[in-house]
């Protein structure tokens, strides 16, 4: 394992990596390339990383467990426990529930990033800082990543435990399981035991540089993703306690069975775009489905880190792939199709190929649309299309162009140029017109803003 990923990870331009992989109940790890591209420590199984988004699932146990303990319940609204809970859209937000937030079925236009003062109210200012957030969608109608979700989860945590979230999660999910990950204030600070994120450098092309401008995202957004850190040996823990259904030790749980399989169970679809990817969202994971037989795991994507887990309870197969950097998509594709087949028979299913035969209207898809955080805008290539990817309206113009080819009548592949995996956008809710309202990509939707051209 070693050595495939000695191999791998260079090719895919990936600095530094550790695998783990659970098979016949014990844990193998493996690591490769470097904590940090300036002073060239080298990685170690044990090195730390910071495993992003990944962080959900330890939020979604959180909840689930206040849940078991009957302080929260999945179906009531939140305002019943956070009664000052306002959104732009009352109404939405009177009616948004635990178990939507869970799902990412909540509506909200949730990448909201913002710190907050360090105190025991940080989560509870957050929360007043969503009353003008909009909504992409009725709530429960339809699956959007919200990380603002997450976080206004961690906060009904807080409000009912009458602790912390870091506290909670240290006392209630990382110590049982025997994690020794780090859940605080982010820093710069080189430390010897942990990765540095690392990021493109312009002054040269397809190059990386150390990330230098802050360690992590806002610590006020810690229960979406935000800094959590630790071993890819102690993220395997968790697949270990969530594949024994919640089973710590003959006398403990990490959760009730009967809320361990309804965390893993198939709660709402994702719109079909590429199969590869999700295909359903249960309580905080995403479900795969590869070869007819249904996975959980998630991804994560912070500044210059990006995480993978992959877990196959039929098989009680796991794995989990952490990076600091370059192109991790291509890695964790790579890896999953070396290690899968193997040790669970099963594959994940190929990339849906382009077809340039199909014909389409490029009249339904021209126009710009956005979310929170992000730009969209479709525009004509000679007799095809092409996307430009930007944060905000205003760059735009500088945004590379990337050509989109159909692989459906709604569905078009393309590529970005920092990845050879490719990516792929779904257009919906057509009008009487014939025009999309709705694109969803990345997991997300945005909504039609206007059909315009480029503004310069």
């Amino acid at each position: 394992m070693s050595d495939a990923l000695g191999d791998l990870a260079p090719r895919c331009g990936v600095p530094g990596a550790t695998v783990g992989v659970i098979r016949d109940g014990q844990v193998h790890c493996a690591a490769a390339g470097v904590l940090n591209l300036d002073t060239q420590a080298p990685v170690r199984p044990e090195s730390l990383f910071q495993i992003g988004s990944i962080t959900k699932v330890f939020t979604a146990i959180l909840a689930l467990q206040q849940v078991g303990l009957a302080r929260l319940t999945l179906d009531d609204p939140v305002r019943r426990v956070l009664p000052g809970f306002h959104l732009a859209d009352n109404a939405a937000a009177a009616s948004i529930t635990l178990r939507q937030l869970l799902t990412h079925t909540s509506g909200m236009d949730g990448d909201l990033f913002v710190e907050c003062p360090a105190g025991p109210d940080r989560l509870a200012r957050y929360v007043e800082l969503l009353e003008t957030t909009r909504q992409l969608h009725a709530p429960g109608e339809r699956f959007s990543y919200c990380n603002a979700g997450f976080v206004l989860a961690g906060r009904m945590i807080e409000a009912v435990g009458g602790r912390s979230w870091q506290a909670a999660l240290q006392a209630d999910v990382l110590g049982p399981l025997g994690i020794e990950g780090e859940a605080g204030e982010g820093s710069l600070a080189r430390v010897p035991s942990r990765a540095s994120g690392h990021e493109p450098d312009p002054a040269r092309s397809r190059a990386l540089k150390v990330q230098e401008s802050v360690y992590a995202l806002p610590q006020t957004c810690a229960p979406a993703g935000t800094t959590l850190t630790m071993s890819v040996g102690d993220l395997l823990k968790l697949a270990q306690a969530l594949m024994g259904r919640g089973r710590l030790a003959a006398d403990r749980r990490l959760l009730p069975e009967e809320l361990t399989a309804e965390m893993l169970r198939r709660q709402m679809a994702l719109p079909g775009y590429a199969y590869s990817f999700a295909t359903h969202v249960g309580l905080g994971p995403l479900i795969y489905d590869w070869d007819g037989e249904q996975l959980w795991g998630h991804d994560g994507d912070t500044l210059g880190f990006q995480a993978f887990l992959r877990v196959h309870p039929a098989s009680g197969t796991a794995m989990a792939l952490l990076t600091n950097g370059g192109g991790a998509v291509d890695l964790a594709f790579a890896a999953f199709a070396a290690v899968f087949p193997e040790l669970a028979g099963i594959r994940p299913p190929p990339f849906p190929p382009a077809r340039p035969d199909l014909s389409v209207n490029p009249n339904a898809y021209v126009g710009s649309y956005d979310r929170l955080t992000r730009a969209i805008l479709v525009e004509r290539e000679g007799a095809g299309l092409s996307m430009r990817l930007a944060e905000s309206e205003e760059e735009l113009p500088n945004a590379p162009t990337m050509a989109m080819a159909p692989v459906e009548s709604n569905v078009f592949r393309f590529q970005r140029s920092n990845q050879q995996t490719p990516s792929y956008v779904r257009f919906d809710d057509f009008d009487e017109g014939g025009k999309a309202g709705t694109l969803f990509s990345g997991y997300r939707l945005c909504t039609r803003t206007e059909d315009g051209a480029l503004k310069t």
